[in-house]
């Protein structure tokens, strides 16, 4: 239930002047990271560009606004989406697909899926990157690692081969054949 949430470094503007101004119009980490104001305290933000999603339901919740109800509609946009992408991923036998969801708010808070990445990223740049992929790499192992079936009892008596089945059906109905039971 943990997630990374991502900010542009420097703040949004509607001024057509910043429009060429990537880090406050992008939140990529990749971009973000050579920001000149990465460091710099950001009301609200603080440093960096990176909460985790707890400290975002948390700072909603302090500002007086129901979480819950923003990350059911959350919820809603993912189930959703994996409906209608349900018949176009491949079914795989003996593996597993993780997709990373790209969700953005706006000024109302609702949210609005910007892109659905199958295999995300899963490097560490930072300690925040550690807490939150560290516990869902974990969270995945715990997942897949089924423990081994029990073994099957020992049966009193051995199973017939389908051959000496049909060999012993054969010789008995040689033999009743021959004593006329047929």
């Amino acid at each position: 239930k943990e997630g990374l949430v991502r900010f542009a470094t420097d703040k949004y503007s509607y001024d057509e002047g910043s429009i060429t101004n990537v880090y406050a119009h992008l939140t990529n980490s990749s971009i973000n990271k050579y920001s000149p104001s990465l460091e710099q305290h950001k009301e609200t933000v603080g440093t960096g560009c990176k909460w985790t999603l707890s400290r975002l339901r948390k700072h909603l919740q302090e500002s007086g606004i129901d979480d819950t109800a923003v990350f059911e509609r959350v919820t809603n946009v993912v189930i959703l989406t994996l409906l209608a992408l349900w018949p176009k991923v491949p079914r795989q036998n003996a593996g597993f697909e993780l997709f990373g969801f790209d969700v953005m708010f706006d000024q109302n808070l609702d949210p609005w899926l910007i892109e659905v990445n199958s295999s995300p990223a899963l490097s560490t740049e930072t300690d925040l990157d550690v807490q939150v992929k560290d516990k869902l790499l974990s969270d995945i192992i715990d997942i897949l690692a089924m423990s081994p079936a029990p073994s099957a009892p020992e049966p009193k008596t051995r199973r017939p081969r389908p051959s000496e089945t049909f060999s012993a059906r054969t010789a008995a109905a040689a033999r009743a054949t021959s004593d006329g039971a047929l």
